[in-house]
């Protein structure tokens, strides 16, 4: 099914002067075919001052704490982190998402900005797809539910340098007590992130699969193993090394959600799903040989 837009919503690395190039260009566009924009932080000011700030809002997004229209489309200027910092909030809306590269990697950001005018234009002739991606509730002790799209991390989190100790059980079944740097919980979008730097499989992103990462094991045969999105995973201090092990602190998306981990807590599949705007000229295998320069010598 396409969608057609009407109404775009921009939000923005600030501290990315590139972005603010990229800012003049959605407006004029934007301005020339009639379509109303909001951009994530209120009060900015951009060419001609077109934008819309401040009203019809409903969707918070949490980086900027500025408020943004629930819109057709949600343009991430900057790479993948702006990305994520949207991710939480934008799915709760229902808002897909397209990601423009003014970063670095961009594995989901990943439409260059001289193609963006382009690929919009196509998108208000012929509408535009979304891929569905599946993101992690993160369920913790006092009540709280994290939302991730990349990966849940829970490592060592004190400053003595002991190792992180932690039980992990799946689906009520123990599984293994882990001892070394961390554990990672990802999806298959972050299966090219964190875990794929702690020798985590790439796992496309179409399929129903989490992975549980070890982070530099001290037993060298734990490797990452892949289990489905209907286990529920539980994550708790072991029981076992308790006197050399150190603190433990958990992360969602890279964003601190739990210092000093005291009680267990469980991550499965989120009934929210993140809703990534399609651009036809990328491809997932394309992108992973030009991002891992496969082929190159």
């Amino acid at each position: 099914m396409t969608r057609k837009i009407k109404k775009i919503a921009v939000h923005y690395n600030s501290s990315n002067e590139s972005s603010l190039s990229v800012l003049g260009q959605i407006e004029k566009w934007c301005a020339s075919r009639g379509i109303s924009c909001q951009i994530s932080e209120p009060g900015v000011k951009v060419g001609s001052g077109k934008w819309e700030v401040g009203s019809g809002i409903s969707c918070q997004i949490s980086e900027t704490g500025a408020r943004m229209s629930v819109a057709d489309l949600i343009i991430s200027l900057g790479g993948d982190g702006t990305l994520l910092s949207l991710a939480r909030d934008a799915s709760s809306a229902g808002v897909p998402v397209l990601g423009v590269n003014i970063g670095r990697l961009g594995f989901l950001a990943d439409t260059p900005p001289k193609e963006l005018i382009a690929l919009l234009e196509s998108f208000l002739k012929k509408g535009f797809s979304v891929e569905k991606r599946t993101m992690l509730d993160i369920r913790l002790s006092d009540g709280r539910v994290e939302r991730a799209l990349n990966e849940c991390v829970v490592k060592r989190g004190g400053l003595d340098g002991k190792p992180a100790a932690i039980s992990v059980s799946v689906n009520g079944e123990f599984l293994a007590d882990y001892v070394g740097d961390g554990v990672i919980i990802a999806t298959p979008t972050g299966s090219t992130a964190y875990s794929l730097s702690a020798g985590g499989p790439i796992i496309h992103p179409h399929l129903d699969a989490f992975i549980i990462t070890p982070i530099s094991p001290h037993t060298l045969t734990q490797r990452p193993l892949i289990i489905s999105t209907e286990h529920t995973v539980e994550i708790r201090r072991s029981d076992k090394n308790t006197a050399t092990a150190g603190a433990l602190s958990v992360f969602a998306d890279g964003i601190l959600a739990l210092e000093n981990l005291s009680d267990g807590f469980k991550i499965r599949a989120s009934a929210k799903k993140f809703l990534l705007a399609v651009n036809p000229s990328k491809k997932f295998f394309g992108t992973l040989r030009e991002k891992l320069n496969w082929g190159k010598r």
